[in-house]
């Protein structure tokens, strides 16, 4: 990934990219209809996310164990952005969880 970017839900001016703090992020989408996504943010372990994908002409949905992730999709050449799935991130410090959207830009290795 390129940009992991969060928004917050209650206050869209606050976004935080992951890739810039230093994070990756790597997904990989299988011919299977499977994925894995690896996530590393400094000073955590990996989290690593299996489970199975489908998509439309603009829309990319990822389920894994009791959640899912539906983003919308474009892909550019060998860019796909992924825009608007619900999340959540500790904006603030307070180790309290608070709504986000989740925007990808991936490149293709």
């Amino acid at each position: 990934a390129t940009r992991l970017e969060l928004v917050s839900v209650a206050n869209p001016s606050t976004k935080v990219d992951l890739i810039t703090m230093g994070g990756s992020l790597t997904l990989v989408l299988r011919a299977d209809a499977t994925f894995t996504m690896t996530q590393t943010v400094p000073g955590s372990a990996d989290e690593v996310t299996n489970g199975t994908w489908s998509s439309s002409i603009d829309v990319l949905t990822m389920n894994y164990g009791t959640g899912s992730w539906q983003f919308d999709m474009q892909l550019s050449g060998n860019t796909l952005t992924l825009t608007g799935a619900d999340g959540s991130y500790d904006f603030n410090g307070d180790d309290t969880d608070e709504p986000a959207k989740i925007n990808l830009t991936l490149a293709r290795q």
